[in-house]
């Protein structure tokens, strides 16, 4: 029989999360948002706490990973992807496609910040086909291209995927370089004026006859394109976390919901004795409960060491949306009130949208899921 519970120690560490979230990153949440400000001192606070420690005691596990990013979400949306390179999980380390040991335990202590930069405005999820350059020039590489919608834009440094190759090799002529954010020929753009998630920045990385060293490509052991399959599987897994990521603030807004409803008395009884009010929230339960176990289970084959590219695209295309439908269903509830921004649900709308379209579109994602179906001959192109 599966086991669906967690440890004593993953829920001790559950506990601690949450009051950490409660009690430093509530509070700031409203002005990150207004101020687009990136929480750097509540980051630092995070490691002086010691929780990301008292994670790599319990064990590194993915699943320890998803608990922190769903309870972290449940206090500010926004706090949660800066933190997550504090520790990966198996099969979820930057390092495994040869990102320097020193670095590496910069970025683990939240010293460095890191990003990827994988889109590009003309290829978009088809990154395999990246238009970003890189040719070898003696000990160098020279790196010409322009990414587009980079997160965490305030990166110390940027893993940046370029062409080596013919186009006609796909996915098999890219590969990862590693580039410092001071390197000449680097441009940064100001951040996008996002609806969502405004305290992580977003926006264009330039690069202009930028030269790395060679020993900056990034490539694993038997890893084909130079990583680019280990980022793939990096991705798998960072689906199930926005997952849960979505799932926290969706199950805070239900919770605040619950209790308003509890004590709004219309017509001489609570709201809650409505099935109207009642069944709405009922229904919403159930559905994050089954999106729940779909996330970990797929944050469990990850730390078994077992491919989740479907699990990981099957939560991608559907957890999102069903948090913003729960949401949004959750700011009716709340009458006038819940659509001004003295409530955090209308943030939590903005910020879970934006998530339906990071890291995989639910277009692409289904894609992916029906070529897992009928195989890829017989799958939609």
């Amino acid at each position: 029989m599966p086991d669906f519970g967690f440890s004593r120690d993953e829920e001790m560490f559950r506990a601690e999360v949450r009051e950490f979230a409660e009690r430093v990153l509530s509070p700031m949440r409203r002005s990150w948002d207004h101020d687009r400000q990136y929480p750097l001192e509540q980051m630092q606070r995070l490691l002086e706490s010691g929780l990301p420690g008292r994670a790599r005691e319990i064990g590194p596990t993915n699943v320890l990973r998803g608990i922190f990013a769903e309870e972290i979400a449940r206090a500010d949306f926004n706090c949660v992807y800066p933190l997550l390179p504090l520790w990966a999980g198996p099969g979820g380390s930057m390092e495994g496609m040869g990102l320097p040991a020193p670095l590496a335990e910069q970025v683990s202590r939240g010293e460095r910040l890191q990003a990827l930069a994988i889109t590009e405005a003309q290829t978009g999820s088809d990154a395999g086909h990246a238009g970003t350059t890189a040719v070898r020039d003696g000990d160098d590489w020279v790196l010409n291209g322009e990414k587009n919608s980079v997160s965490t834009l305030n990166a110390d440094y940027f893993v940046v995927f370029a062409r080596t190759g013919t186009v006609e090799e796909g996915a098999k002529g890219v590969s990862g370089f590693l580039v410092t954010r001071d390197s000449p020929g680097v441009s940064i753009s100001e951040p996008f004026a996002d609806m969502g998630n405004r305290a992580t920045p977003r926006g264009v990385l330039t690069l202009t006859n930028v030269r790395v060293p060679a020993s900056n490509q990034l490539s694993g052991v038997g890893m084909k394109a130079s990583g680019f399959e280990h980022i793939g599987r990096i991705l798998d897994t960072n689906r199930a976390i926005i997952g849960l990521i979505c799932l926290g603030a969706a199950a805070a807004s239900v919770e605040e919901t619950v209790a308003y409803a509890k004590e709004r008395v219309l017509f001489g009884r609570p709201i809650s004795m409505n099935q109207g009010v009642a069944f709405p929230l009922v229904e919403a339960s159930t559905l994050m409960e089954a999106a729940r176990l779909l996330c970990y289970k797929a944050l469990w084959m990850a730390d078994q060491g077992l491919r989740h590219t479907t699990e990981g695209a099957m939560i991608k295309w559907w957890v999102p949306r069903l948090a913003g439908d729960v949401i949004r269903e959750c700011i009716v509830l709340r009458g006038h009130m819940g659509y001004t921004e003295e409530l955090p649900l209308e943030q939590r709308l903005r910020d879970v949208l934006g998530w339906e379209i990071g890291d995989g579109t639910p277009q692409i994602c289904k894609l992916v899921v029906a070529r897992a179906l009928f195989g890829r001959e017989a799958a939609p192109l």
